[in-house]
């Protein structure tokens, strides 16, 4: 189970839920078909993490949280573990597809000399079980 916000009053409420138990608006109906989940593998200790497009953020967060994201035809977008003075960070790019799949994960590559992450679709996510 996930949170997301309600478009009307602003509230978290569960992936899951009809309405908007705080001012009763269709949460489910307005965004029915078009959800996507990512896994945001974690690289480093809670690292923050960005999905965008070339115009807009369309979630922000931690890694080891699912992103929740909905769209109305595939996107592409940019995932960034952010550095800090000392730490790794890492990006990739990739097709969020909402009528393929819904479900991707992030995934470590180990090279020779660097780290790296791509993203790749997947049957399940943890939190599905």
């Amino acid at each position: 189970m996930a949170l997301i916000r309600c478009p009307e009053c602003g509230q978290k409420v569960s992936d899951k839920a009809m309405h908007c138990p705080n001012c009763g608006c269709p949460v489910l109906k307005k965004h029915k078909g078009g959800e996507v989940r990512i896994r945001m593998t974690p690289i480093r200790s809670r690292q923050k993490v960005t999905v965008s497009t070339p115009w807009r953020t369309l979630w922000k967060g931690r890694a080891g949280d699912i992103a929740v994201i909905y769209l109305k035809k595939p996107k592409k977008v940019k995932i960034k573990y952010h550095t800090g003075l000392v730490d790794w960070g890492a990006e990739c790019e990739g097709i969020l597809d909402p009528s393929t799949g819904n479900r991707y994960s992030i995934c470590v590559v180990e090279g020779v000399l660097k780290r790296g992450i791509c993203l790749q679709q997947v049957d399940f996510i943890d939190s599905d079980r």
